[in-house]
């Protein structure tokens, strides 16, 4: 029997949906199904790149994660690097395995190096990560947390442009901060690693 997961882009527009979705659909197994959804087209944030936009989202969140359960989905992922709402819809899913994306590629990252640097959008959002580096217990792990001057919707305007913020950025995390595993610090971020190459 395949398993469903549920993958919340949580932002008011399905723009991302598709990339994510095929993205997806490339590296789950083949006994997974994975829908993508966002929380739909009414009036609300496009990113969550504020903290008010972040609160504007969470009861939507929540109750796509108690629906979801209620579905018949075996996981949820919530698809923002600032884990919005994720302690609140693991207390209303009974059984479902709820995740997001910090705190599963810390973890990660943390078992595959010594030494972390996140790359983020913009400064602006450097202190909620390191908050969430904080409440995750890596901070002893994280070495740096890089800007590229992007916003959300900037990632995927200019390919060209990102990858070379990226590679930039990745270098100077491994030849100054020491860095031996790198995250992207935004689901946006999405589709760059097999171009992102440090040479």
């Amino acid at each position: 029997m395949k398993k469903k997961i549920l993958f919340i882009d949580p932002v008011y527009n399905d723009d991302f949906c598709d990339n994510i979705s095929e993205y997806l659909d490339n590296v789950k197994r083949s006994d997974t199904d994975i829908e993508v959804i966002s929380l739909g087209k009414k009036p609300g944030p496009e990113h969550l790149e504020y903290r008010c936009y972040e609160i504007m989202a969470m009861p939507d969140i929540v109750r796509m994660v108690k629906e979801a359960e209620e579905s018949g989905y075996d996981a949820a992922i919530i698809g923002c690097f600032y884990d919005p709402a994720l302690r609140a819809c693991r207390e209303v899913a009974e059984k479902m395995v709820v995740s997001a994306p910090a705190e599963s590629s810390l973890h990660i990252a943390s078992t595959i190096g010594e030494s972390i640097s996140i790359i983020v959008g913009r400064q602006k959002w450097m202190p909620e990560i390191k908050e969430t580096i904080h409440k995750y217990g890596f901070f002893d792990k994280v070495v740096s947390i890089k800007p590229l001057g992007m916003g959300v919707l900037d990632f995927q305007k200019d390919h060209e442009q990102t990858l070379k913020r990226m590679r930039r950025a990745a270098i100077e995390a491994v030849e100054k901060d020491g860095a031996d595993v790198i995250v992207r610090g935004c689901t946006a971020e999405l589709g760059f690693l097999k171009n992102c190459k440090m040479n």
